[in-house]
């Protein structure tokens, strides 16, 4: 059977990383990149352009490997669109059936999110997001809605219900 890529795109504190997580346990010779997990392998890292060029650039190389040796991906990060188009050449390219899916959530549910995960110690002791910063990401996903295979918005649902039907989109896409 060819592999998958399921792309998970969104805004901070949208549930990216806790459908991919559940997800990936799923499906065997799954492999879950996200950008989270790869930036921070970078001492002192920064957000800024330059430091996300190279993770970005190190997780496509990375999924291309994947996708050559026949593993399942699941990427999720809060893409730019011409990242989400490059990925999903990459998939197409390799013979991947691709899953695009934006997942988003009101303000006020994004901002109690991030204070929810805030309480919890982090051992890395990664610099906090603003509420600037948080809010203009949250923006920003209303604007890529058009450009997406599927939207879920999580405001409401529990993250069971947020990764049934991110399975239903990928269903279709096996038998489409």
């Amino acid at each position: 059977m060819r592999p998958f890529l399921l792309i998970i795109d969104g805004s901070i504190g949208a549930g990216k990383s806790t459908a991919a997580k559940t997800i990936h346990v799923l499906f065997p010779r799954t492999v879950f990149l996200g950008v989270d997990h790869t930036k921070w392998f970078i001492s002192h890292f920064k957000r800024d352009q330059r430091n996300n060029t190279i993770v970005n650039t190190v997780l496509l190389i990375m999924a291309k490997e994947f996708l050559r040796q026949k593993i399942n991906i699941i990427v999720e990060q809060d893409f730019h669109d011409d990242l989400v188009q490059r990925y999903q050449q990459l998939g197409r390219r390799s013979g991947a059936r691709v899953t695009t899916v934006l997942l988003t959530a009101e303000r006020q549910v994004v901002l109690s999110r991030i204070h929810t995960r805030s309480q919890i110690p982090d051992p890395m002791n990664r610099p906090k997001l603003t509420k600037s910063f948080i809010i203009r990401h949250v923006a920003e996903q209303k604007e890529k809605q058009a450009l997406h295979t599927q939207h879920i918005d999580t405001t409401a649902l529990s993250p069971a219900q947020v990764v049934k039907q991110i399975l239903q989109f990928m269903k279709k896409r096996r038998r489409g």
